[in-house]
């Protein structure tokens, strides 16, 4: 299921360029929105979470 998903995504990816239409956007996003909660429960039922210490917390940032 996640290499479904995942292959998904990229696809959407591949159609995303300057001459994309707010209508098509909007459908991608909606789309990509569902397949990110689609891996996010596939982890959840892994008994796993996604790890979030590699980001950086810009809200953080004090310089």
């Amino acid at each position: 299921m996640a290499r479904r998903y995942i292959i998904r995504i990229k696809e959407i990816d591949r159609q995303v360029n300057e001459k994309l239409t707010s209508k098509q956007a909007n459908v991608f996003i909606q789309e990509a929105k569902e397949l990110y909660r689609c891996l996010q429960d596939l982890l959840e039922n892994d008994g796993q979470e996604r790890d979030t210490s590699i980001y950086f917390n810009w809200l953080e940032d004090e310089e």
